[in-house]
């Protein structure tokens, strides 16, 4: 058993770097510092059909991982950790592509773990220059922000986005996509976050604090009358807030797995839509993901910036992305060798 938290981390897990048969899940819902090491048999169950098997080098974070450690979503999936970057450490008798030892980032459950086994349609190569912290960073982020904006709202020129929580993964990943797809684009973020979003086309003249409701006249006027799409990733009484943004006809994506359906019904000339990826078929996740690695590795969109935290580290790095202060993705290394490091290029590592 090793440890490689670094002191500041008062609720270190341990987890064996020898050993494979593990994961970091929920001990007890309600408590981040619940999180817990867990039995799994990723490592050595059979593989069928579609099925790859993965040895992971670093898993993703997402907000969705925070309310499920703390009971958000009670009666749905437990399981933490959807992205993960890796090596295919083993694939079933009928899969082809990818091939044992091909380096891939992918869509998965419970990824974090040494060894996820998932179906081959969410996978798609590394590009050679990408760390495995970088790569796991991408799929959940821009699957959801090509899916949402692209094929749900039909995003086009000079369409209004107004995209809540700018700042972070998703938002980041879907102001890129939108302005890939030559809309406006307007967002909510702190404004401790405004200059780092500078970096990505975003300027003050088109952002509004996400910590008060005067962000809905603030974007009225900044806009000119409103928006014709939300992405929306707030609550309670920011949801009405917002939908009274968009202008009639216009859709609003919610990124929860909570919809609102007493404040959609205030608004029937705007189309309420959830975005949920599990609603997407397996060979279109796959396009979407290899896509948004070729729109990367041609400069259309950027990797997001990545905070990384050993494993080890899981409590705190749930403890920090709750706090809502990173701007990017938050993303934990299983390579067993990190210690501060930090590149305003891109990684840091905590």
């Amino acid at each position: 058993m090793t440890s490689n938290a670094p002191p500041e981390c008062g609720h270190a897990l341990t987890t064996s770097r020898e050993v494979t048969n593990w994961k970091v899940g929920i001990a007890t819902s309600g408590r981040l510092t619940r999180l817990a090491v867990r039995p799994s048999d990723a490592d050595s169950v059979a593989l069928t059909g579609e099925q790859v098997r993965i040895a992971v080098h670093a898993t993703g974070l997402n907000f969705r991982d925070v309310l499920t450690a703390v009971g958000h979503y009670r009666g749905a999936s437990l399981a933490l950790g959807h992205e993960v970057a890796g090596v295919v450490s083993e694939v079933a008798a009928a899969v082809q592509t990818p091939a044992v030892g091909d380096r891939v980032c992918a869509v998965a459950t419970d990824g974090i773990a040494p060894y996820v086994v998932t179906d081959r349609r969410a996978t798609a190569a590394i590009p050679a220059d990408w760390t495995y912290e970088q790569a796991a960073a991408v799929p959940i982020a821009y699957l959801t922000a090509i899916y949402a904006l692209r094929d749900i709202a039909r995003v086009g020129a000079g369409d209004r986005v107004l995209i809540h929580a700018v700042a972070g993964g998703v938002g980041l990943a879907a102001l890129q996509v939108a302005i890939w797809l030559r809309a406006q684009v307007f967002g909510t973020a702190s404004p401790s976050k405004w200059g780092a979003l500078r970096e990505y086309g975003l300027g003050s003249d088109r952002l509004s604090s996400s910590r008060t409701l005067d962000f809905e006249s603030d974007i009225r006027a900044k806009s000119g009358g409103g928006v014709d799409v939300v992405l929306n990733s707030l609550a309670g009484p920011f949801v009405e807030a917002s939908l009274r943004l968009v202008k009639p006809r216009g859709t609003f994506l919610e990124l929860g797995l909570d919809m609102d359906a007493k404040a959609s019904a205030r608004f029937p000339d705007v189309g309420y839509r959830r975005v949920h990826l599990d609603d997407v078929a397996p060979r279109r996740r796959q396009t979407i993901l290899r896509e948004a690695v070729r729109l990367i590795e041609a400069g259309a969109v950027k990797l997001p910036p990545v905070s990384v935290w050993d494993v080890d580290c899981a409590v705190c790095a749930f403890e920090h992305m709750a706090r809502a202060r990173h701007v990017g993705k938050i993303v934990l290394s299983l390579d067993g060798q990190l210690r501060c490091r930090d590149s305003r290029n891109g990684v840091s590592a905590v």
